[in-house]
């Protein structure tokens, strides 16, 4: 009688809060998505030359093919094979700016067997050409000082996109906030703005639409700013512009980088490039131009429309 008893116990179920119990296991999940996301990214970063298709990222992750889309999206904002994209890109950069390898045998290393398709995905993302970008890192002499930029006088300002940047880590060197038409930070920015330490900012924008802000602070050599691989960040919330009036989140906490973090495509300081670049436009587009410089060593840039 008393070994049943002993056995009726055992067999009663522990009755626990359902959050509770479920917290652990979505938490593990978590992990275990961003692991596998963190794997992926890291093949991705050692096959760039060669073919990597969404079968094959989702076995190295482990998981089928629909969830790993969806977590990696999640995860990182992006498309697994976008995200592809912009990893070869920034590897361009590194392989520019710390080899002699030509443009050529970067074009290769990074995957890509058309040099033209290169180097316009490149001018375009990064905003100067190959050639432009190993100049730039050449000459660090000849940059301009801090940007600040403004709508041209024949494109009225539609909004004013303010906010404070802040960080709980040790800044290193100027904060560059920038407004993007794109979720990655890439290409010439809608309107930019640089603080010398964390605090307010304001971008004049002269269009509306839906853009993306960004902000990032390094300092160092000129590969540095060029490859800010490093660099604190922060931002990526969309901020819609219409009517006059603004709304999404504009304030931006400064963190240092993870590895699921879009690559910073675009230069800094994004006003490093000079006007004659080939920078790839479309019509209707806009273009930055260098202005002057300020007593106080800043330049404007500003925007005009291409007629």
């Amino acid at each position: 009688m008393q070994t049943q008893t002993l056995v009726n116990a055992q067999q009663v179920p522990v009755r626990v809060d359902g959050a509770a119990a479920r917290a652990p296991r979505g938490a593990s999940t978590r992990s275990r998505h961003r692991r596998a996301v963190e794997r992926v990214i890291e093949t991705m970063q050692q096959r760039l030359s060669e073919p990597f298709h969404l079968d094959e990222m989702a076995r190295v992750a482990l998981m089928s093919r629909f969830h790993f889309s969806q977590a990696f999206r999640r995860l990182t904002g992006l498309p697994p094979c976008t995200y592809l994209g912009t990893v070869r890109l920034e590897a361009a950069k590194r392989l520019l700016l710390t080899t002699r390898l030509s443009i050529t045998e970067v074009c290769l290393e990074v995957g890509y067997s058309s040099l033209s398709t290169f180097v316009r995905r490149f001018g375009s993302a990064v905003g100067v050409s190959p050639r432009r970008l190993r100049s730039l890192a050449a000459s660090p002499e000849s940059w301009p000082g801090p940007v600040r930029s403004t709508p041209a006088a024949n494109s009225p300002t539609r909004a004013v996109v303010s906010g404070r940047i802040a960080s709980s880590e040790t800044v290193p060197g100027p904060i560059f906030v920038g407004l993007f038409e794109t979720s990655i930070p890439q290409g010439w920015p809608v309107a930019c703005d640089i603080l010398e330490a964390p605090g307010d900012y304001s971008l004049a924008v002269s269009s509306e639409g839906v853009f993306y802000l960004y902000a990032a602070a390094t300092a160092g050599s000129a590969t540095a700013y060029l490859l800010p691989a490093g660099a604190l960040r922060g931002g990526g919330s969309a901020v819609t512009v219409s009517g006059g009036r603004v709304c999404g989140a504009t304030n931006v906490d400064l963190r240092a980088p993870e590895p699921t973090d879009l690559p910073i495509l675009v230069a800094l300081p994004v006003s490093a490039a000079a006007p004659e670049d080939p920078v790839a436009t479309e019509p209707g587009r806009v273009q930055s131009r260098a202005a002057q410089v300020s007593q106080t060593g800043t330049r404007r840039v500003e925007r005009e429309a291409l007629g």
